[in-house]
């Protein structure tokens, strides 16, 4: 995955957020804070630690 983020993508066509997904996606930044979020509360629940 880290490997296809070395280059820019820029989406001209929007016709995805009407036609074939229609939910509010979210931004790269915040898909990262959701995903660590959920990690952290994993680690929290299977252990009693805090990270």
């Amino acid at each position: 995955m880290v490997d296809s983020l070395k280059h820019d993508a820029v989406v001209k066509d929007h016709k995805i957020k009407k036609e074939i997904v229609p939910i509010e996606l979210k931004s790269f930044k915040e898909s990262l804070e959701y995903c660590l979020n959920e990690e952290n509360s994993t680690f929290e629940e299977q252990t009693g630690e805090i990270k």
